[in-house]
């Protein structure tokens, strides 16, 4: 798996857990799909255990704190995303 998105990917976030559409009724702070079309580089290819072992961590070139959204990770905005959600770009 980890060769399908090695770590140093230049990606492009397509969908969030599979949704491209804006959840008409999610908050606001937590509206991740907010993101779609950002880009960012993984950093991390191996989840620790706690988190499903089909993300990579993300980080993203916008910082998350400007658009609103959190981010929980020790590495400032970064996400564990799904690699589904996920296209290499250039």
């Amino acid at each position: 798996m980890s060769s399908e998105l090695p770590i140093g990917s230049k990606v492009l976030l397509v969908s969030f857990n599979r949704k491209t559409a804006k959840s008409i009724n999610a908050n606001r702070c937590e509206n991740f799909l907010d993101l779609v079309g950002s880009s960012g580089v993984v950093i991390d290819n191996a989840p620790p255990k706690e988190i499903n072992k089909n993300r990579v961590l993300v980080v993203f070139d916008v910082a998350l704190k400007s658009v609103g959204l959190p981010s929980h990770n020790e590495v400032e905005n970064s996400l564990w995303i799904e690699r589904s959600d996920l296209r290499v770009i250039v």
